[in-house]
């Protein structure tokens, strides 16, 4: 059985996901495996895979009755994992060789439920942020993180226990890690930030902040601090909509 397993939804990027997996074959630790799983695609990602013949790697495409979208792969592909622990790499992002020891030596030493670390990025800014640039904290702070998001979702590891328990909620089109990360807060999880850089986070015209507005996005994320009670609620769900 592998000690950590990578789950990584995608959808038509296999001009992308042939370094992403790369990243993973160069990893320190060698005992790992790659659940990737398409959302719906329709490029040559499978055909990538196969390519790379690397046994430790699995494709999936999202089957049909499990919805559609990036919370419902990453729920499949939680769903799917073999391992204890599943660790978050979205398929525009690079893991350091060290990403999967550090998930596993902290893991050992703290026992969370909730993981994350520090990214660097590369790439011009497209689309604007939603909270201003700041330098993010070297551990966890949850009432931090109730006004400002400062985790990149890419350097996430969480239990397959605490995934399986509290699952993305695939009713959100943009911001299930924000979500996420919430109801582990509420649920009371053990969260723990390691103050490392562990992933190289690529910006492109392509990605989430790119292809969709401020306004939404912060429209998203006002609802849900309002479903936590972190703000009074000012967010009509319905309004959660292009």
């Amino acid at each position: 059985m592998p000690k950590i397993s990578f789950v990584i939804p995608t959808r038509n990027r296999a001009d992308m996901i042939r370094e992403v997996l790369r990243s993973l074959q160069a990893q320190t630790e060698r005992e790992w495996e790659a659940i990737v799983v398409e959302d719906y695609g329709c490029d040559g990602t499978e055909e990538v895979i196969h390519e790379l013949a690397d046994g430790r790697i699995c494709y999936l495409r999202l089957p049909d009755g499990r919805g559609c979208g990036v919370a419902a792969a990453r729920n499949y592909g939680n769903l799917m994992a073999q391992s204890e622990l599943l660790a978050v790499l979205d398929s525009d992002d690079i893991a350091r060789p060290h990403r999967a020891a550090r998930a596993l030596s902290s893991y050992a030493e703290h026992g969370w439920d909730f993981y994350c670390a520090r990214q660097e990025t590369e790439g011009p800014l497209y689309g604007l942020p939603l909270t201003p640039a700041q330098n993010p904290p070297l551990r966890w702070d949850s009432e931090l993180f109730k006004t400002v998001s400062y985790v990149t979702h890419s350097t996430v590891a969480y239990t397959k226990r605490a995934a399986l328990e509290i699952p993305y909620n695939s009713a959100l089109a943009l911001l299930e890690d924000y979500d996420l990360i919430s109801r582990f807060i509420e649920l009371k999880k053990k969260m723990y930030r390691d103050s490392e850089v562990v992933v190289t986070y690529r910006r492109h015209p392509g990605s989430v902040t790119a292809t969709h507005g401020r306004e939404l996005r912060a429209r998203y994320l006002h609802a849900i601090r309002g479903w936590r009670r972190w703000e009074a609620p000012s967010v009509d769900p319905r309004d959660l909509t292009d």
